[in-house]
């Protein structure tokens, strides 16, 4: 499975993606929304997980975009701001509050 991880802070990324790659997931990473937009348009992954807060590309606009190339693909939205879940409910959206373990990230993943 194919998991790309969309994540402004680099030290947030390397971590996400060792966690990641340690239960055998292929990474794709992306360090802004505008970026993302581009590996999306050659590769589509199984499951996106994206840092809330971000500059550039409102959060609504983004989301509106990935459901227009990938349909109905599991995104995962991570902060450690409360407003998340919230956030999360509203674009439909799985939510995943930081600080997380490998057990929880494995488990939002999996959908459990």
């Amino acid at each position: 499975m194919t998991v790309m991880v969309i994540e402004d802070h680099k030290d947030s990324l390397e971590l996400i993606r060792l966690m990641l790659e340690t239960s055998n997931f292929a990474v794709q990473q992306c360090r802004d929304r505008e970026q993302a937009v581009k590996v999306l348009s050659i590769a589509v992954p199984d499951i996106i997980i994206m840092h809330m807060t971000m500059a550039g590309m409102p959060l609504p606009r983004f989301v509106a975009h990935i459901r227009a190339l990938a349909g109905s693909i599991r995104i995962i939205l991570m902060s450690g701001d409360e407003t998340g879940h919230d956030v999360a409910r509203v674009n439909t959206l799985v939510w995943l509050p930081k600080p997380f373990n490998l057990a929880q990230l494995v488990s939002a993943i999996e959908g459990k």
